[in-house]
This record gives structure tokens, sequence and C-alpha cells, in this order.
């Protein structure tokens, strides 16, 4: 019964950030840590979610025409690889705390900051060349953590007038999926296994994704969720912090 609650939060979680391009995995995080999972498990979980809500939510972004190739490639080249090396590495329980809770706590102050359009897409040769360097970066701490990204480049995109809103979910969605594989491909190689639960969480994930992001490519609006699910976050990063201080 208690795999139930968790169950119904997978749901919301995967709705709701598939409706930004966003595969879930701070969501899933913060659910999986208020639950008590083993750092292990939240992480090869979350990557198993993001693999099938962003792919669900490319899906849709890209049947509404908002993907761009020319901003992916550039940062893909460099995180694919970034992120498989970061899946590789095991890090201690309190040091993995520390930057949960740091994620955790950006994600949530992320989900209550207005939404906004940049009024003009500057996108330039220079901007280009620095989005190698920029995939790399966060691949590679995607890969540690068990998560795909998406929660560090889009805010990027649109603080610096990269995309559109729209874009940016198309572009975050290809960017999560593909580091998200590489991640748990990393994983995988230094002898992780999936469980029996994450695969029941995957079905459930897959369900929320998919309503998620065919609103979100048609232009449903979720702030009172994005409000809720800040509460989730900041709640899961404070047990966090109780948890390393306890222990």
């Amino acid at each position: 019964m208690e795999l139930l609650p968790i169950g119904l939060c997978v749901f919301v979680v995967a709705m709701l950030y598939s409706s930004v391009g966003h595969g879930g995995a701070t969501g899933y995080i913060a659910v999986l840590t208020l639950f008590s999972f083993s750092n292990r498990f939240i992480g090869t979980t979350s990557l198993l979610l993001n693999v099938v809500v962003s792919a669900i939510a490319l899906f849709h972004f890209m049947k509404a025409r908002q993907f761009s190739w020319r901003l992916l490639l550039p940062l893909i080249i460099t995180s694919v690889p970034a992120s498989f090396l970061g899946g590789m590495l095991t890090i201690d329980r309190k040091p993995y705390m520390v930057m949960i809770s740091t994620l955790l706590t950006y994600a949530a102050i992320l989900m209550l900051r207005p939404e906004s359009t940049p009024s003009k897409v500057i996108v330039d040769k220079i901007h280009i060349y620095l989005l190698p360097i920029l995939g790399a970066g966060v691949g590679y701490i995607s890969g540690v953590l068990g998560i795909g990204g998406g929660i560090l480049i889009s805010p990027m995109f649109i603080l610096l007038n990269w995309a559109t809103p729209s874009q940016t979910s198309a572009i975050a969605a290809g960017f999560i999926l593909l580091n998200s594989i590489a991640g748990l491909a990393g994983r995988f190689f230094t002898g992780v296994t999936v469980t029996t639960a994450s695969i029941g969480f995957l079905a459930i994930a897959a369900l929320g994704g998919f309503i998620g992001s065919y609103w979100g490519a048609n232009r449903f609006s979720s702030r009172i969720l994005r409000k809720l699910l800040a509460v989730v976050l900041l709640t899961a990063a404070l047990k966090t912090v109780f948890d390393f201080v306890r222990n």
C-alpha cells in the first residue's frame, strides 16, 4: 500500500515536468527521498523514468514543430559522453545528500519563478561555441546525480534569450533524453541493475508524461501545480539536510 502514494506522486511529477519538456528527475528524487530510498536506487530510477517521460515529451514538442537541432547538437556532442562518465561515478551518501539538497532547493526556486518570454531571441556563433562547454559541465553533473540536466539548461536558455519557452522545452526534452540514456549506460557499466519497483513506477510516469507533454505542447498552464511541486521539493531538501545532520 505504501507504493500507492509514491505512484501518485510520480504521476503528478511526470505530468507537470513533461508539460515544460522536462523528464522530472528532480521531482522523482524529491519523492523517493521523502520515502527514504537509497541514493543508488533514487539516481537509477530517476534516470529510467526520465528516459521514458522525456521521449514522450520530445515527440509532442517535435510534432508541434518547436524543436531545433541547431541548438541541441552542440550541447549533446559533449554532454552525452560526460553524462556516461558521471553515471559511472559512485559517491558517498553524505556528499550525495549535500548535492541533492542543493539541487532540490534550486529546482524549487525555479518552480516559484514567474514564467517569462524573451522579447527577442538572439543566437549567434559565440553562443553556439559556448554550448559544448555548457553541455560537458551539465552532462557530468547530470550523470553523477541521476538527472537529465534540463533543470539546469532551460533557465539559461530563457535568461540569455537563446530560445522561446516552447523551443526551450523541446530542446530540453531532447537533451534530457540523451543524457539520461548515457547516465543509465554508465551505471549499468558499473553493475547497477533496475529493480521491479522501478519498472512499476515507469508505467505510471509514462502515463503522466503523455498527458502533461500533450497539454504543454498546446500551451497548458501549470502555475498551481508548479507551486505545489515547489513545496514538495523544499520539503525533500529539508529532509535531506535533517538526515545529513542526524547521521
